[in-house]
């Protein structure tokens, strides 16, 4: 294929807009319907009957352009008699005309769900059967007065409708309520939806006031744009590949074999694990969402089951890694953890192998790129993404990254167009894996300039497709996550807040240092001289986690005295300098975090630190690097494998795994085949397993029928003989405060 040309490119980004823009008006369609008003009844003390000649009206002003829908609350023990028919109708009050009208036997429209985000103020936490009627979209119905009226043609109080009902009229002003032509006091336990059309649903996206910070993106569009047609792309680097000529195919394979088989043999014992808490949350929606309702899995909203206990937090926006590949992994493998577990692995492994080929392509040198990708998987850091499964987004994020840049720096060398095609497809993909990601263009430049020895003008030009790219991925996950059809959602935890002060850079830069050099760098249980107990509080707040902000000092004095010591040997000069870009940028979104630290989140950041290591091979003589290399790489191993047996670093992920897979195996030892009426009894459950537990039980294994959760401190004394108990008494799993 032909160099990729501008006429080309635009041709390509205003196909790609129209594909946005069509799946925008087809989602459109499909997106739940929202919440938009709601009268909260919180009791069972008031209770209306529904029945023939005594039927109830509830009269709302519409709040929003386009009715879809409504709710009637029950009261919470009551189940409708599946023979009780029911005529629902929608009377506009002004013209006296009937819009909408349902009927059918009562079961059909019964439905039993918790409501958890209401109103934007309120929030329920209860509960809510109800009878739950949907109809096509009422258009211009804002402002205008509408009944809804309940009905039934079953003249025995026996098999009446109880509907709840408010009786203080001076808490809800929004409506009132009507048994026959009377006004009760008060309002009915109601829910109105909408289903806006598209042209609404734009208009609130576009002015949806957290979208302004997506100007600064529009502009990098605007001036990425002018740079490709002003310059063109850049001329292609010949050379750029020359370090890939060092190796034969088949000494390539036996160094790509090797990685793959050391990084098995690290991390081998992570196949022994079982799923445990977000594992559970994506699984249970995999489950959720399957058949016709696979679509929902790229959508962004929480994870919530009807047991309010079973809900998981999942506010994020990941579609390949926590919906596509979540799903082919559950629906593939099922309960077998261990495949699950050994598929991250060998993610790992290939990854590995792709930085290999990168540190080959930069330090032409096969043992120097060897002893490069060799630290980077013997690192601590690797243990949280192969000891949790759900840390497949860091995984999957990397791989297509280092695929991404391998693809440009293929690119740069032949200037053929379909391999810019295939990094700007696997950078999206990165990002729709997880977001830190978005900083690839930062790596690509910093390539280009150090490492391939071209313009920075010529440089910024070549990573310009991809700016264009992050910022279109920008607008896209905007327009995911201010989904104008879905009820305002409030954060119910602070783990991911940012703050922009230097105090807080500060603190996360040392503590990220310290990490990064594995906890080496400071002298431990020396008196007088050790303060891992005390973190640098003079110059940084004090964070949770008492980290020693010396390590991380020394770390950063390490670095720039080795750029000051190679200074005048250009190459390795402008190695160091990308080693440290490369550590600084994957580290870019992690540092204004202000309440959380993962080990883990270091996963790609530390590759700078085994660039590094490789240059250091480099300044080895010729006649003894061979030797020193393969002793390092003897050493990396061992290294690695013992830190992945650390009973203290792998303590969390196995005893919480163990926790989960106890409870699994009691529950299958006493499971029914088909019970529709048993019960879980959750006997001594630690708090921190509430959720998970609750979720892999009510989901993934209680699925088939409709189990009740139920949970105690002891065994209760009325116990059916079709009860399953699983008892945790005693039993609790590691859970630091870090992981809280």
């Amino acid at each position: 294929m032909s160099q990729l040309t501008i006429k080309d490119m635009n041709k390509k980004i205003v196909i790609l807009l129209a594909i946005l823009l069509v799946g925008l008006i087809f989602s459109g369609g499909k997106r739940p319907f929202r919440t938009v008003s709601l009268v909260q009844t919180p009791d069972d003390k008031h209770i209306h009957q529904v029945f023939a000649g005594n039927p109830l009206t509830q009269r709302i002003v519409a709040p929003t352009n386009s009715l879809h829908g409504f709710r009637f609350w029950l009261a919470s023990t009551e189940i409708p008699a599946s023979e009780t028919e029911v005529i629902f109708t929608v009377k506009e009050v002004e013209s006296n005309e009937t819009i909408r009208s349902l009927s059918g036997p009562a079961a059909q429209f019964y439905d039993q769900t918790h409501i958890q985000y209401v109103d934007a103020q309120q929030q329920l936490d209860s509960y809510v059967p109800t009878l739950f009627f949907l109809f096509e979209p009422i258009t211009g119905t804002s402002g205008k007065t509408y009944d809804f009226t309940l009905e039934t043609l079953s003249v025995s109080k026996a098999d009446a409708i109880h509907i709840r009902y408010e009786s203080d009229a001076s808490k809800y002003l929004e409506g009132k309520t009507f048994s026959q032509r009377e006004e009760k006091q008060g309002n009915i336990g109601f829910v109105l939806y909408e289903r806006p059309p598209i042209a609404i649903l734009l208009v609130r996206w576009l002015t949806d006031t957290q979208h302004h910070h997506l100007l600064a993106a529009l502009a990098l569009i605007v001036i990425g744009g002018l740079a490709l047609k002003l310059y063109g792309f850049p001329e292609p680097i010949p050379d750029a590949l020359e370090g890939l000529t060092t190796l034969s195919h088949r000494a390539f394979a036996l160094w790509a074999g090797g990685l793959i088989v050391a990084t098995l043999c690290i991390y081998w014992p992570a196949t022994h694990l079982f799923y445990f808490h977000d594992d559970l949350a994506l699984l249970a929606r995999a489950e959720q969402y399957k058949g016709a309702d696979s679509w929902k899995l790229f959508l962004a909203h929480d994870y919530l089951e009807a047991d309010e206990y079973s809900q998981f937090d999942l506010h994020f926006w990941r579609p390949v890694s926590a919906g596509l590949f979540s799903s082919i992994i559950w629906h593939s493998v099922g309960p077998k953890a261990e495949a699950a577990y050994f598929l991250n692995i060998l993610l790992i492994a290939i990854t590995a192998v792709g930085l290999f080929v990168l540190a080959l392509i930069i330090l032409r040198s096969p043992i120097a790129a060897a002893a490069t990708a060799a630290t980077w998987i013997a690192h601590s850091s690797k243990i949280g993404t192969a000891y949790w499964w759900s840390s497949n987004h860091d995984i999957l994020a990397g791989l297509f990254a280092i695929a991404s840049l391998l693809c440009f720096i293929w690119w740069r060398s032949k200037a053929q167009g379909r391999y810019l095609c295939a990094s700007l497809v696997l950078y999206a993909l990165a990002f729709l894996s997880k977001e830190h990601v978005l900083i690839l263009p930062v790596i690509a430049f910093a390539i280009d300039v150090l490492t391939l020895k071209t313009l920075k003008k010529s440089a910024a030009v070549a990573a310009a497709p991809y700016v264009v790219v992050a910022c279109l991925l920008l607008f896209l996950r905007a327009a995911v996550f201010s989904d104008p059809t879905l009820p305002p959602v409030t954060a119910t935890n602070d783990t991911y807040t940012t703050r922009l002060t230097p105090s807080m850079l500060g603190q996360n830069l040392l503590t990220y240092a310290d990490w990064t050099a594995e906890n080496w760098l400071w002298p431990i249980n020396v008196p007088g001289i050790s303060v891992v107990e005390k973190p640098l509080s003079t110059l940084f707040n004090q964070s949770r986690l008492q980290s020693p902000y010396y390590p991380g000092i020394v770390l950063l004095l390490l670095y720039a005295g080795l750029l000051m010591w190679l200074r005048k040997d250009e190459k390795v000069f402008h190695g160091i300098l990308l080693a440290g870009v490369w550590w600084l940028a994957f580290l870019g979104p992690v540092l204004f975090l202000a309440n959380d630290w993962r080990f883990r989140w270091i996963y790609l950041s530390v590759f700078g630190l085994a660039l590094l290591v490789g240059f250091l091979v480099l300044r080895v003589p010729a006649l003894y690097r061979t030797r020193v290399g393969g002793t390092l790489l003897l050493v990396l191993v061992i290294y690695g494998t013992w830190q992945a047996r650390v009973p203290e670093r792998t303590r969390f992920y196995r005893e919480q795994a163990e926790y989960i897979q106890e409870a699994a195996r009691q529950y299958k030892q006493q499971q029914q085949p088909v019970d529709p009426h048993a019960r879980i009894l959750l006997i001594g459950v630690h708090p921190d397993q509430t959720t998970s537990l609750s979720a892999y039980l009510f989901r993934l294994l209680g699925s088939t029928s409709p189990v009740s959760i139920e949970r105690y401190d002891s065994i209760p004394d009325s116990v059916a003989a079709n009860d399953i108990i699983i008892d945790m008494t005693g039993k609790t799993a590691f859970y630091p405060g870090y992981e809280q």
